[in-house]
């Protein structure tokens, strides 16, 4: 058989081009075949990757969600709540204290940690907190603290509470810096 125009192969398939026996003759194929033999042989299909129908239907499977990519924080610091838990920690702690050096520190470190425990207990995620407590004489001086940061006005925040007895004064300032 010749072919007519240039097309001629889309029009009909290879294999009606050429003339074969009716029954080694197909529809459409890329490769010619050698050599075709009725279809024999037996064919069954198994089922057993299909999930099971008698489970019940209370079990749920659980469900990977993807990551948020959330940046912002769901809730934000507010230094009124920690203010007051500040003024209470300092004043029940000090209130009977004279000034040691010697015992200082220690006292600095503890209360920091009570401070940073109590804000903990906030849950607020998403932020780490800083607290940083000064305990110093008072001997008729003057005394002027000042702290700077590189930080986000609409995230992070801080509160400071200072207490004074007789013989000692205490600054605590708290952070809270929301981290990304």
């Amino acid at each position: 058989m010749a072919m007519n125009s240039v097309f001629d192969w889309i029009e009909r398939p290879l294999s009606a081009q050429r003339r074969m026996p009716p029954k080694m003759q197909r529809d459409a194929s890329l490769f010619e075949p050698q050599q075709c033999q009725d279809p024999t042989g037996d064919a069954f299909t198994d089922f057993a990757c299909e999930p099971e129908t008698d489970r019940p239907s209370t079990v749920r499977r659980l469900v990977y969600l993807e990551n948020t990519y959330q940046l912002e924080p769901y809730t934000v610091f507010k230094p009124h709540v920690l203010k007051p838990v500040m003024k209470l920690i300092l004043d029940s702690t000090l209130q009977d204290k004279t000034y040691d050096k010697d015992e200082a520190p220690e006292l600095c470190k503890h209360l920091a940690d009570v401070i940073k425990d109590q804000a903990m207990k906030l849950k607020l995620p998403r932020y780490k907190f800083i607290s940083d407590v000064t305990i110093g004489q008072k001997h008729g001086q003057g005394y002027v603290t000042a702290s700077r940061c590189l930080w986000d006005d609409s995230r992070d925040n801080f509160t400071s509470v200072t207490f004074e007895n007789k013989s000692l004064f205490a600054v605590a300032t708290f952070y809270a810096l929301n981290y990304e």
